[in-house]
């Protein structure tokens, strides 16, 4: 993808409206890059593709879908990329409760506060979800490069390393 409003859509059928991990096929010869995944023109969040100069299939997180005809694209953001294919796993259940309940339980609450606590509640398990699956996302990509770059003996020390650092 080397001009600036390049991307690649993928039309895909899914059975059942759920949550599919999203493995994308890809190329990176000219170094690091970040492409744009939109997903049904309204989830959108960035991918970063590490150093590549084989095809390789990256764990582009997890996003949702309903059930039949789905639009995936890959929007050019740095370019550069390479693509081949994505694939869809099912995902695991999500062990957080998002049905979560707006009322306050403090009678004394102003209305400010009770209108931000609607708010909050209203994108509670949508805007924070992708946030968490960009920084899912990047630890596993990070170590995706670690293993390339490192052998197992190495990999073993930096990791003692970084426990040692946290204990």
């Amino acid at each position: 993808m080397d001009a600036s409003d390049a991307y690649i859509e993928f039309t895909v059928k899914v059975p059942t409206a759920s949550r599919y991990n999203l493995g994308i096929s890809f190329c990176a010869p000219y170094g690091a890059k970040q492409e744009t995944i939109t997903v049904n023109g309204s989830q959108s969040f960035n991918v970063q593709f590490l150093p590549s100069e084989e095809f390789a299939e990256l764990n582009g997180g997890v996003i949702k879908l309903n059930a039949g005809e789905n639009k995936i694209r890959i929007s050019r953001f740095w370019g550069w990329t390479l693509f081949d294919y994505i694939t869809l796993t099912p995902a695991d259940k999500l062990a957080v409760n998002t049905n979560v309940s707006d009322k306050l339980v403090d009678s004394k609450a102003t209305a400010e506060t009770q209108k931000l606590m609607t708010y909050l509640t209203s994108i509670y398990g949508k805007i924070f979800y992708q946030v968490s699956l960009l920084i899912q996302h990047n630890i596993q990509n990070l170590m995706l490069f670690i293993k390339k770059q490192v052998n197992t003996q190495q990999l073993l020390a930096l990791t003692l390393v970084i426990i040692h650092q946290l204990v």
